[in-house]
């Protein structure tokens, strides 16, 4: 037990690397800042924030992030690993078990961790989204074991799982629910008398759990209702599951990819468009489709229940372009409670993944058979085949192939906020450039805006998230105001006192790629620069009033 923690402990240093060295790893939406702030607003992730919060006190927040990055490695390898081999015991395969089982159950593990599909939204910051997914093997664990012999104990434990998804991820949240709905479905029929108690302790426990933020969702005042309320084609379209330029939409999902950042070029793509990547791929589906056949021979119903997990992930993240289904797809999302919130659907591929992890590890167990007769060569093949499914991502390795390094955020920025900390009042300040994603001179890589957070005073920042179609995911009147009444009108020669109007005492613009385009900032005589550096440029309103 303690050999698999260290194992997949060892793999995940292996995979950040650099990555442990001083400073923030920021990426897209994971942007952690030297002050973790508490929830201002109750959702399903208010208790983590302010547990995150709290640990902030003693830890600093640099290395908060590195601990949750590694958590994540580590209990997604492990709970993949611990579920591969409950699936084994369950089937029984006796016999026909290897002296290379271990072998096995870690080709699996390390295909849930090191995956195309785990590759891009670690480059696209999915933390949290990621947190859920390392979770989700442990709930299905469960589940089976809930499933097989129905009890209060394992009916309080499923519920406790589910709630650890859900105060990470409502994404991953939804998934599991899927998951365990298929598993029930398969199941009920043939164990509706042990099964209806402990299904109703499961739910009543899981409400119950969780109803501090079930409430908000409810009445429609939560977060989570502000933001599926604005999903609507135009996200559809923005976040469509991205096809591959040479193969096309479903060959990139089989694949693992179609995450919708891939046509923005933000990162270096898995090799699957070399001819050595195509090839590595190949025959690692090669294993997941001879495991999936002797999973069938040995077990159907379990090899159906994975196999349509799978199937099921397949159809829905191929997205609302897919061919035949894709309009089926489009008003699942569009009308199906709990559907609405995935604008972007390839998120269904962790059901893809889990089952290719499961048929991975019976793959190796088939071949290694195969080659009984050849002791050295049935090692060679199984440990061959693990090396295999390390190879098929690459570019995970070693800080993510080098592209996620550890930053130092300014010191003009820590050296403002200083002088901040030891102002009286409750003004605001406005931070430019006005973008809510993109890149800075300290940090080349776009990013979320950190100000918000790093500053602290109420920061108006921008919320446009300009991804695609999609200019704003909200509406917020201030943001409407700073457009049309200070950005839109750059000339104008007032613009201290229309800033005073909404609060603002100070204009802080960064170094940014279009930084050159607030030179009017520098002609505006209600705005004295008070700070210059090569990174922060701070403007005082004149026209402010305590």
């Amino acid at each position: 037990m303690k050999k698999i923690w260290l194992n997949y402990g060892l793999l995940a240093l292996l995979i950040m690397g650099p990555m442990l060295l001083g400073g923030y790893i920021l990426t897209l939406d994971m942007v952690f800042t030297p002050h973790i702030p508490a929830p201002t607003v109750i959702s399903n992730l208010y208790i983590l924030q302010w547990l995150m919060h709290i640990v902030n006190y003693a830890l600093p927040s640099q290395i908060i992030e590195k601990l949750i990055i590694f958590s994540i490695l580590l209990v997604s390898g492990v709970g993949m690993h611990f579920l591969a081999n409950l699936v084994w015991q369950h089937v029984a395969i006796g016999k026909k078990q290897i002296s290379e089982k271990s072998v096995a159950l870690y080709t699996a593990g390390v295909l849930y961790v090191i995956n195309p599909f785990t590759y891009e939204r670690w480059m696209a910051g999915h933390y949290l989204f990621l947190g859920g997914y390392a979770l989700l093997p442990w709930l299905i664990r469960t589940c089976l074991k809930f499933v097989h012999k129905p009890s209060q104990r394992t009916a309080y434990q499923l519920a406790l799982w589910l709630t650890a998804i859900a105060l990470v991820s409502v994404h991953i949240l939804v998934i599991a629910l899927i998951a365990i709905l298929v598993s029930l479905g398969l199941n009920f029929k043939t164990k509706t008398k042990q099964l209806l108690k402990p299904l109703v302790i499961f739910v009543l426990t899981f409400i119950t759990l969780n109803l501090f933020w079930l409430i908000g969702v409810v009445n429609g005042s939560s977060p989570i209702n502000q933001t599926i309320r604005t999903i609507d084609n135009s996200h559809l379209e923005a976040f469509t599951t991205s096809a591959n330029p040479k193969a096309g939409l479903l060959p990139n999902v089989i694949g693992l990819r179609g995450f919708w950042l891939e046509r923005f070029h933000r990162f270096a793509l898995p090799s699957a468009n070399t001819g050595l990547g195509v090839l590595i791929f190949l025959l690692v589906f090669s294993l997941i489709v001879l495991g999936a056949r002797q999973l069938w021979q040995i077990n159907k119903r379990l090899a159906l229940s994975v196999g349509g997990l799978g199937l099921l992930g397949f159809i829905l993240a191929a997205g609302v372009h897919a061919p035949l289904w894709g309009r089926a797809n489009r008003w699942l999302i569009l009308h199906v409670p709990g559907m609405r919130g995935f604008r972007e659907p390839q998120k269904f591929s962790v059901l893809l993944v889990l089952a290719y992890c499961i048929f991975v590890s019976f793959g190796v167990n088939w071949l290694a058979n195969k080659l009984a007769s050849y002791k050295p060569s049935r090692a060679n093949l199984a440990w061959g085949s693990l090396v295999l499914v390390g190879l098929l991502t690459p570019t995970m390795l070693l800080g993510f192939g080098g592209q996620l390094k550890p930053v130092n955020y300014p010191a003009s920025w820590y050296s403002f906020n200083n002088q901040l900390k030891t102002e009286k009042g409750s003004y605001k300040v406005l931070f430019l450039p006005w973008h809510q994603y993109m890149s800075f001179d300290f940090n080349p890589r776009i990013i979320a805006n950190p100000a918000p957070n790093f500053f602290d005073k109420p920061v108006i920042a921008g919320d446009n998230s300009e991804f695609g179609t999609v200019f704003r995911d909200t509406y917020n009147p201030t943001s409407d105001y700073i457009e049309q009444k200070i950005l839109g009108q750059a000339g104008i020669p007032d613009m201290g006192s229309r800033l005073a109007k909404i609060n603002v005492k100070y204009v802080l613009l960064a170094n940014a790629p279009d930084t050159n385009k607030y030179d009017f900032l520098n002609h505006q005589s209600q705005l004295n620069e008070v700070v210059y550096s090569s990174s922060l440029r701070v403007y005082l309103n004149t026209e402010y009033k305590t």
